[in-house]
């Protein structure tokens, strides 16, 4: 990251991960932007476990492949979405055994674990939960 990307690489890297992102949003429009399309559906109770899986596995295909094609933007969003999703996907498997429980409970909190962890600003993951 300290260095500038001045060579070839980077404007190949933009087009590749824009376009990609561009034809993934045709079947799945939750996945361009911050991350507040997949975690208002983690939310909602709306989504068959199948879909949290592939929507979770592109998400971070795609956060990492516009990071590399040299997109600026922040990580907390983001954070919050993949946590969201990877918790529903704990979620599942948590009520196989142990049945009941509150999937929207399980992906907040999951989220604000993720982005807690992920970025070690606890505070901050609990601020940002609340909103």
């Amino acid at each position: 990251r300290s260095r500038v990307r001045s060579n070839w690489q980077m404007p190949v890297f933009c087009l590749l991960a824009f376009s990609l992102l561009a034809v993934l949003s045709l079947w799945f429009p939750a996945l361009p932007g911050n991350g507040k399309g997949p975690m208002q559906l983690a939310l909602s109770d709306g989504l068959p476990h199948s879909m949290v899986a592939i929507l979770l596995g592109l998400k971070l295909v795609v956060i990492l492949a516009v990071l590399r094609g040299g997109a600026e933007g922040g990580l907390l969003t983001p954070g919050l979405a993949v946590g969201g999703l990877a918790s529903l996907l704990h979620c599942a498997l948590w009520q196989s055994g142990f049945p009941g429980g509150d999937e929207s409970s399980f992906a907040l909190v999951g989220a604000a674990a993720f982005l807690a962890a992920s970025m070690q600003m606890p505070l901050t993951a609990v601020v940002l939960v609340m909103e």
